[in-house]
C-alpha cells in the first residue's frame, strides 16, 4: 500500500511539474509573439494611454524595443518586491485584527490602513522605475534635491556669481575687519564662506563651514558659522554654486562679526607672512639666480602674485614695524 501511495505522489508531482513548465511555455512564447508583432501592438497600446504612463516612469528608451522592455520587466520586478512587502506587513495586521475586532471594524480598519500604507509604498515605486529607467539621472536628481530648502533661502537673499568671477573678487589679501566674503554650495550640498586669498588662478579656495539648518516649511532655523572656526581649502571643482550676499544684512552681521575673531586675525597674518616671503623669495632668485629656468619659474610666481590691495597692506606692515 505504501508503495502504491508513493507512485501515486510521484505521478501529481510530475503532473505539476507539467503543468508548471507548460506555462512558463507558454509564457515564452507569448512574449516572443509580443515583440514580433510588437509594431501593431504599440497603437493599441497609445491608445489605452499605457505608452504616456511608460514615457511619465521613464521606461521608454527610444529607439530601441528590447531596452525599453528589459526596463519594464525591471520595473515589473521592483513593484512586485514592494507589494510584496506591502503583503507581508498587511496580511498580519488583518489577521490580528480578524481576532480581536468584529467585521466591521475589521473592515473599517483595514480600508484606513491601506492609503495610510499607499502613500508610503507608491512613492518608491515609482522612484524604483525611475532609478532602473535611467540610474545616473535618478541619483542627480537625488543630489539636486538635497537641503533644497536651505539652497533657495541662499538664492533669496544673494546673487548668483559665475566662479571664475567669484575668484577674480576675492583675489586679494585679508584684512581685518574685511568681511565682503561670499557664500559657497559645494557639490556634496554643504556650504562654505568663500574668504579673501591671493589666488590668481583660483583652483584652491580658502573657505570657513558655514551651517545652515531649514525646518520642515523652509524656514531658517540655524545660520552660524561652527566652532571652533577653522579655515580649510577646497579646490573650485568641487563647488557647484557660488553667491554673493552683502546685501542680506543677516548674513553682512555674521561675516563681520567673524572677520573680527581671532580665527580670521590668525588667518589674515598668515596669509600676510607667506605672501610677502614668497614674494621676497622670487625676487632673490630674479636678481642672484643664474639659472635661466629658475628665474623663468620665479617671474610666473609673481604675476601670480598680483593683488589689488597689496600696497596697501605694505604700508600698514611697514607702519607696524616703524
Amino acid at each position: 500500500m505504501n508503495t502504491l501511495l508513493e507512485l501515486y505522489n510521484m505521478k501529481l508531482q510530475y503532473d505539476r511539474g507539467k503543468a508548471n513548465g507548460l506555462a512558463g511555455l507558454v509564457a515564452i512564447i507569448l512574449f516572443v509573439l509580443f515583440l514580433y508583432y510588437f509594431d501593431h501592438i504599440y497603437p493599441l497600446l497609445d491608445i489605452l494611454g499605457i505608452i504616456n504612463i511608460f514615457h511619465s516612469l521613464g521606461l521608454v528608451y527610444e529607439g530601441s524595443v528590447a531596452m525599453t522592455l528589459f526596463r519594464i520587466v525591471g520595473g515589473w520586478i521592483a513593484l512586485s518586491i514592494i507589494v510584496g512587502l506591502l503583503g507581508i506587513v498587511l496580511i498580519p495586521l488583518f489577521l490580528l485584527f480578524s481576532v480581536t475586532i468584529e467585521f466591521w471594524g475589521k473592515l473599517f480598519l483595514t480600508t484606513l490602513m491601506v492609503p495610510v500604507y499607499a502613500l508610503y509604498i507608491i512613492p518608491w515605486t515609482i522612484e524604483a522605475f525611475q532609478f532602473i529607467a535611467n540610474p545616473k539621472k535618478f541619483k542627480e536628481h537625488k543630489r539636486s534635491q538635497k537641503r533644497i530648502k536651505e539652497l533657495r533661502y541662499i538664492q533669496g537673499v544673494g546673487k548668483e556669481v559665475p566662479k571664475d568671477e567669484a575668484v577674480e573678487r576675492l583675489n586679494r589679501l585679508p584684512m581685518n575687519g574685511d568681511h565682503f566674503f561670499m557664500v559657497g554650495v559645494m557639490y556634496d550640498r554643504n556650504f562654505v564662506i568663500l574668504l579673501p586669498c591671493p589666488n590668481r588662478k583660483g583652483e584652491l579656495l580658502k573657505v570657513q563651514n558655514l551651517t545652515i539648518k531649514a525646518n520642515s516649511i523652509g524656514k531658517i532655523i540655524k545660520l552660524e558659522i561652527p566652532f571652533p572656526n577653522r579655515v580649510q581649502n577646497v579646490w573650485k571643482r568641487d563647488i557647484e554654486f557660488v553667491y554673493d550676499v552683502n546685501d542680506s544684512d543677516t548674513f553682512m552681521q555674521m561675516f563681520r562679526n567673524y572677520s573680527i575673531n581671532d580665527c580670521y586675525r590668525e588667518f589674515v597674518a598668515s596669509q600676510h607672512e607667506f605672501y610677502f616671503r614668497l614674494k621676497r623669495n622670487y625676487t632673490k632668485t630674479i636678481t642672484k639666480s643664474e639659472d635661466e629656468s629658475e628665474r623663468n619659474i620665479a617671474r610666473y610666481g609673481l604675476e601670480d602674485l598680483l593683488v589689488g590691495n597689496e600696497e596697501i597692506i605694505e604700508m600698514m606692515r611697514n607702519q607696524k614695524t616703524n
